[in-house]
């Protein structure tokens, strides 16, 4: 159906058109990974991290803007921003 006889079209998430965030270690970078369902361009996400050590890198960054100091990144997330994408 389309919206000329009263359809909407089809629901999409409201970050559906977001890329992925972190990068499939098992595809090489230059391989093209398109979207199949037309949401998006690509399926390939852009950093070396996962969810999780995102999340963390986010609080830590919005730690230092509370307390309005600047510290040491921790090492484990220095070794994040390292390497971040390919």
């Amino acid at each position: 159906m389309s919206p000329a006889n009263g359809s909407i079209g089809r629901k999409v998430l409201r970050d559906g058109w977001l890329a992925p965030l972190s990068l499939n270690t098992k595809i090489l970078a230059k391989d093209p990974q398109s979207n199949t369902e037309g949401v998006r361009a690509s399926d390939k996400g852009f950093l070396k991290i996962r969810w999780r050590e995102y999340v963390e890198l986010l609080r830590w960054t919005a730690r230092q803007r509370l307390t309005e100091l600047v510290e040491k990144v921790p090492d484990e997330l220095s070794q994040l921003l390292s390497n971040p994408g390919s």
